[in-house]
């Protein structure tokens, strides 16, 4: 999700409120880009990946945040999606759990924007990796192969006729999530693009196996 993406979700949901609030002040894809930048200048260099930081605080003027408080729970929640899918688009890792806060500052200027960000290191943060496919049902993808196809023994057996009896697999290695298609006669497709090799996930990429689709999630 880019930032137009982020701006069109925010309008689509509170069209009418969002609009009030956005002739007279900040609008939320201002608070986006700001955090975006923000984040980007204070990330630091580590010895795999560079480190973003993971806690974010905005701070609004009065009549700013009065303007968008009717949405403000939206717009911390599409942050959020939105920080999620730029690390991973820019190999940034966070050290800990990624909050978003929105604050009224009593003292700060109509119109301005002031973001705070930090790192908050937690030793047992791991970011949980999910296939989820239509329907509900999901996979939890962790060390261990995850094998997909029609084969009785696979982890998660799909009754596809489109889809082979040993499929695909999906692993993850250095915290980082993989599919490979095993040779399938319909092919396994991200995104769109059928695969030939192994290619790495991104939160938010659509992977089909045979006619069965599925979404892979970074949680």
């Amino acid at each position: 999700m880019g930032l137009r993406d982020f701006e069109l979700r925010i309008e689509n949901l509170f069209e009418s409120t969002f609009a009030k609030a956005s002739r007279r002040g900040v609008e939320p894809v201002e608070i986006a880009k700001r955090v975006i930048r923000e984040v980007d200048q204070n990330t630091m260099s580590g010895a795999k990946y560079a480190l973003a930081p993971n806690v974010i605080e905005v701070s609004l003027a009065p009549a700013d945040y009065t303007n968008l408080d009717p949405v403000m729970k939206s717009i911390k929640a599409e942050l959020l999606v939105l920080l999620k899918e730029h690390a991973a688009g820019s190999e940034m890792r966070f050290v800990g759990p990624l909050s978003v806060d929105i604050l009224l500052d009593q003292e700060q200027k109509f119109g301005s924007i002031i973001v705070e960000c930090g790192f908050h290191e937690d030793s047992d943060y791991q970011e949980k990796m999910v296939l989820r496919f239509e329907g509900g049902s999901s996979v939890v993808l962790s060390d261990a192969m995850v094998s997909v196809g029609r084969m009785p023994g696979s982890t998660v057996v799909i009754e596809d006729p489109k889809v082979s009896r040993s499929h695909a697999e999906l692993f993850v290695s250095d915290q980082r999530a993989f599919v490979r298609d095993l040779g399938s006669t319909n092919g396994t497709f991200v995104n769109g693009v059928r695969i030939k090799d192994v290619v790495e996930l991104r939160d938010g990429d659509q992977i089909v196996f045979g006619r069965t689709q599925g979404i892979f999630e970074v949680q």
